[in-house]
């Protein structure tokens, strides 16, 4: 007889759930209502994880789309960590009894058990060795260097403050729809309430008291993770928001000696 799934599945997040990062109990509590991907809590003894139901398209690098339902074991945001923590192998081992396709995202590492992998979205990560930011641009090819200056001269006018994310307006969340309606892959759409009650922190970029751009910062451990949270799209080229945000996210990281 087939063993049945052993895995406690709640809609809600648990109690006693023991997650880290960005699947601690304050930041998956904060989703819950706040994003349009509803998900579940996995917890048995050996892992636990978040799940939730998409339709994926299997060409999607390619011009035809053929969708499938399926369940994603990840964070129900887009960020760049796994949704499980435990045994791996006790986890698929236990999806296996299971009906239905499951995607796995974001493996730290390659997983010693018998599933198919793939690379999906490109991930880069950034391993801080630089005592300054000066130190990093010294160390840089010189085409490098020069387009980073390059950028910091378009941006040169923009003034970047952090603000408490209570401060988090409408006008503001019109710059990360902005990115959302341009966003090949998009995940999820997070509400305003999301950034309001964000447990990191948010920079924004103003140009003549506007602002144009924002950041959201979470410091974890040594880690440094980031959501590019939006940006003008009529000013992105003339102000080079794209690399600016990105320098000041480097710069960040590098001066608060992050790994």
């Amino acid at each position: 007889m087939k063993r049945k799934f052993e895995g406690v599945v709640t809609s809600g997040v648990p109690i006693d759930w023991q997650g880290y990062g960005w699947l601690d109990r304050e930041t998956l509590s904060d989703l819950e209502g706040v994003s349009d991907i509803p998900f579940r809590c996995v917890v048995h003894p050996d892992y636990s994880c978040t799940e939730y139901d998409t339709k994926l398209n299997l060409f999607t690098f390619g011009r035809i789309e053929f969708r499938v339902p399926v369940t994603v074991i990840g964070p129900p945001l887009s960020v760049d960590c796994a949704g499980y923590e435990g045994d791996f192998a006790s986890l698929i081992d236990d999806y296996r009894r299971r009906s239905g396709l499951f995607l796995a995202l974001n493996l730290p590492t390659e997983p010693n058990t018998a599933v198919a992998r793939a690379q999906t979205l490109a991930s880069c990560v950034f391993h801080n060795r630089f005592s300054s930011f000066d130190e990093y641009l010294a160390a840089l090819r010189s085409s490098y260097r020069r387009r980073i200056l390059q950028a910091l001269a378009k941006g040169s006018q923009l003034e970047v403050q952090r603000i408490s994310n209570h401060e988090y307006t409408d006008s503001m969340h019109e710059l990360y729809l902005q990115v959302m309606a341009r966003s090949v892959y998009p995940l999820e759409t997070l509400t305003p309430d999301f950034f309001r009650r964000f447990k990191g922190e948010i920079y924004v970029f103003y140009e003549n008291g506007t602002a144009v751009a924002f950041v959201s910062l979470l410091m974890d451990g040594g880690n440094l993770n980031f959501i590019f949270g939006g940006q003008d799209y009529e000013k992105r080229d003339r102000l080079d928001l794209y690399y600016n945000m990105l320098i000041f996210i480097l710069r960040y990281g590098i001066e608060h000696k992050v790994k």
